[in-house]
């Protein structure tokens, strides 16, 4: 034999005269009676072992935490699921029920009742909210929008309102049924991703990339609707 690129590798001898031989990532045989070298296609299916029924390890893949208001369970998100832990004795329940889609960026409500979570259980990304203990269906707070990602939604204090942002560089401010959802304010040279309530729920306070690059604190009043720039 005789090629122009790669070496060919492990020849091996058949009974009846043929050699069987490995050249780059292929196999080939080499007939001396033909003298002709042939190519074997080879096409193996996959075993899909990552689609199989499995048990995994879930200490290993446990990607987010949050803790309920009174610091007995834990939200635990692990390989796209929710689950609720106690923090010491206590069994631990599914929240988000094995659903084949991802949940991430789960936050208990003001009275641990409830937890909110962004799912793909949409085309898109969608804002749900459901019981903290598993029971029944989840409740679409915001539904999917095209090309949306979203950032962590959060419950105000009182329970009534949420804000989330998203990848358009807004800031929204919802009731926490999902109704009367409006734009708080609108970077212009980033995402606004972090935002924290005021103890009575009026006033939401976030940062927000300016023109020069430079990060701003402002706060949003949800009563008269006003932003405020409280740092320069």
């Amino acid at each position: 034999t005789k090629f122009d690129t790669w070496d060919i590798r492990w020849p091996a001898l058949a009974d009846d005269g043929r050699i069987v031989f490995t050249k780059a990532a292929d196999i080939y045989i080499f007939d001396p009676v033909s003298d002709q070298v042939q190519k074997v296609d080879i096409d193996l299916g996959s075993e899909l072992n990552l689609t199989r029924k499995r048990y995994v390890d879930a200490n290993t893949s446990v990607s987010e935490i949050a803790i309920a208001p009174e610091g007995d369970r834990l939200a635990v998100v692990v390989r796209g699921e929710i689950f609720s832990v106690p923090t010491e004795e206590g069994v631990t329940l599914p929240i988000s029920g094995g659903t084949p889609e991802r949940e991430r960026s789960v936050v208990y409500g003001p009275k641990g009742e409830k937890v909110l979570y962004l799912t793909e259980a949409g085309v898109e990304e969608e804002v749900h909210a459901k019981d903290a203990w598993g029971r029944g269906e989840a409740q679409v707070v915001q539904k999917a929008h095209e090309g949306v990602w979203h950032y962590q939604p959060v419950y105000s204090p009182d329970g009534q309102k949420v804000a989330y942002s998203d990848n358009s560089y807004e800031l929204f401010v919802m009731n926490a049924d999902g109704s009367g959802r409006h734009g708080a304010d609108k970077g212009t040279e980033g995402e606004i991703r972090h935002y924290e309530w005021s103890p009575d729920g009026r006033w939401l306070a976030y940062s927000k990339t300016l023109p020069n690059e430079f990060g701003s604190i402002y706060v949003y009043d949800t009563q008269e609707k006003r932003v405020h720039e409280v740092t320069g």
